[in-house]
């Protein structure tokens, strides 16, 4: 799949274990997506959207929207 950029969806990407994962492997060339209830208190790398994932018509409408809508990352 040449030309195509690998693409990583973590949660609870606005700190702790799921933002040092976002961090590593955006150093590594990755794309990241985040996923988490609060926004991070810094610069995230990569596209990032506050979802509880507790609440289903909000998940449901992140990952549609994931789904259908361009981005960098379909460059």
């Amino acid at each position: 799949m040449a030309g195509h950029q690998r693409i990583t969806l973590i949660t609870g990407a606005s700190r702790g274990i799921g933002r040092a994962c976002s961090e590593q492997l955006s150093l590594k060339g990755q794309a990241i997506i985040g996923l988490a209830r609060n926004k991070p208190k810094d610069q995230f790398p990569g596209e990032f959207y506050c979802v509880d994932f507790t609440d289903r018509p909000a998940t449901k409408n992140i990952f549609c929207l994931l789904y259908t809508s361009p981005s960098p990352r379909d460059s």
